[in-house]
């Protein structure tokens, strides 16, 4: 069990900061703060696998979702050559697109998957079985009125489906823009305070 040495070294991190703590003043009490803090960072960082599952505060194997999700995407891409109608092909391609982006993005950065699990649980595995079901369908090259309804309708919801799937992989994304913002701004300021202003810029042409 890969928890019983962390929660033991804790546990024994606790009782060295108790000894430190009888030290006199403010004295004692930072160094007992800091003897946990040490220990349990440097035990939790010791194994990835746990430190994916504690940031994401639950029991998930990424590797996992990961996997399934590839396997679900491949099977999403292989309809752009068994379906028929060209809409729907390039509906699919795009589709199949961002969501290698999206499964991309949470194997690179795991705590990702929080702003994702509609997509990994629901989003992607219902997709995949629209396409399924049309493409069955599709097959049985039935002319009815109904049939013909039916297709406008998954075509409408391909559509949809595109959008949510771009708003979900712009979702992922959010923190990242606002953090390299704060970034940029910080490192503007600097370059101010050295004397490099917008004036002296010129991207893409010559200094006048």
């Amino acid at each position: 069990m890969k928890g019983g040495p962390i929660v033991s070294a804790i546990v024994g991190a606790g009782f060295t900061a108790g000894m430190l703590a009888i030290l006199p003043g403010s004295v004692g009490a930072a160094a007992a703060a800091g003897v946990v803090s040490f220990i349990a960072t440097n035990l939790i960082l010791k194994d990835d696998d746990d430190l994916t599952k504690i940031s994401l505060g639950r029991n998930i194997d990424i590797t996992d979702i990961v996997n399934s999700s590839l396997q679900l995407n491949a099977k999403l891409y292989s309809y752009q050559k068994k379906i028929d109608d060209k809409e729907m092909v390039v509906l699919i391609r795009s589709i199949y697109d961002t969501s290698s982006k999206i499964i991309f993005a949470v194997k690179k950065t795991p705590a990702k998957y929080q702003y994702a699990t509609k997509f990994f649980n629901y989003y992607l595995p219902e997709t995949v079985q629209l396409i399924t079901k049309y493409d069955e369908i599709e097959n049985q090259y039935m002319t009815s009125e109904e049939v013909a309804n039916y297709f406008d309708k998954s075509k409408n919801m391909l559509i949809k489906i595109d959008k949510a799937f771009k708003k979900q992989l712009s979702n992922l994304y959010k923190e990242d823009i606002l953090d390299s913002k704060a970034d940029m701004k910080v490192f503007d300021t600097m370059l101010k305070s050295d004397g490099i202003d917008d004036n002296e810029i010129n991207i893409g042409g010559n200094k006048s």
